[in-house]
Parts: C-alpha cells; sequence; structure tokens
C-alpha cells in the first residue's frame, strides 16, 4: 500500500469512528441507566444545589450525586412501598431557605436522599431488601459511569472512583529494621 492510500485508510477510520460516536447514548453523559441519560450539567447543579443544603460542613461528591440521580427511579418506589416517601414538593420546601431556586436534579437528589434515609430508618432488614433491590435495578438497566464519576461497584452498591486496569494501587511501604548484630 502506498503511503497516500494509508493516509486516507486511516483519515478515514477516523471520521467513521467520529461519526459512530456523536450518536452514542454515553456522549456527554455522566452515566446511563436503561435508557436514561444523566447529564454531566445534571450531576453538577445537583451537586451545588445538594452542597447548599447540607451545609459546607458535609461535603457532597458528584459520585454521591450520580448515584442518588441515577438510583432515584428505584428508591422512590421502594419508600413508598414502605410508607415512608418523599414528594418533591416536601423535598423542594424542605430546600427552600437555603435553595430557593433549586435546579430539578437538585430536588431529585435531596427527595431521594430523603427518601432513602427514611427506609434505613425503618430498620436494617428493610435498609439491607432496599440496598439489594436498588442495585438489583441499576445492574438490570446497565448502570454505566462516565469514568471521570468513577464505576459502580455492586457488591458495595455505590459509585467508587475509578481505577484503571493498568494503574496498580499503591502498597504500603513496608520498612525493614535491621537486626542489630551482637557485639563480640
Amino acid at each position: 500500500m502506498t503511503r497516500t492510500r494509508i493516509r486516507t485508510l486511516l483519515v478515514a477510520t477516523g471520521v467513521v469512528a467520529l461519526m459512530a460516536g456523536c450518536g452514542t447514548p454515553t456522549a456527554g453523559s455522566a452515566a446511563v441507566v436503561g435508557n436514561r441519560r444523566i447529564s454531566v450539567s445534571e450531576v453538577q447543579a445537583a451537586t451545588v444545589d445538594a452542597q447548599a443544603f447540607v451545609g459546607p460542613q458535609v461535603p457532597v461528591t458528584q459520585r454521591q450525586v450520580l448515584y442518588l440521580l441515577a438510583a432515584a427511579d428505584y428508591i422512590f418506589p421502594l419508600a413508598d412501598r414502605f410508607q415512608v416517601g418523599v414528594s418533591a414538593d416536601d423535598a423542594r420546601t424542605a430546600m427552600a431557605a437555603a435553595v430557593p431556586h433549586a435546579s430539578d436534579a437538585g430536588v431529585e437528589v435531596i427527595r431521594a436522599n430523603q427518601a432513602l434515609l427514611s427506609v434505613r430508618q425503618l430498620g436494617s432488614q428493610q435498609q439491607a431488601l432496599a440496598d439489594q433491590l436498588i442495585t438489583q435495578s441499576l445492574l438490570a438497566d446497565h448502570f454505566t459511569v462516565n469514568p471521570r464519576y468513577g464505576t459502580f461497584n455492586a457488591a458495595l452498591g455505590r459509585v467508587v472512583p475509578f481505577q484503571p486496569d493498568w494503574q496498580v494501587a499503591a502498597a504500603s511501604p513496608t520498612v525493614k529494621t535491621p537486626t542489630p548484630s551482637p557485639s563480640p
């Protein structure tokens, strides 16, 4: 093959790859759950709202917010099932003083958090059942997270920092203390 043909092939392949990426549901997404796309801007707006709501003494991470946005559709029915549901109006009212113009995503996060806390206060059995059902639902709907935010760890039931396979976790350094030799 000549250099010109190779360049043409590489350019054509690159254009096809770019065009293929444009229509994917994950482009510009923080995560995808089933057919639902959670945008980066939703996560950012909800994080700002949630942080303003809880105050500076309790840090709110984008990973926490992303998880609540992804799990909200599963949390709400569970909370209703246990009769501890929280409405969007309840969440908006609770937020009104700290966040008078909360985003829809921010209201959803606070609502999901309050509902999940209410379920967890019912006892460890209800908490375990809720955690199991939410995780199963997320897995069934192929919850995928943009690596910028981390990855979903089903065993923990949360979004954790992403660590590529090639990045080896740093081991704790071991220091060998020399053994003193006996004096003659």
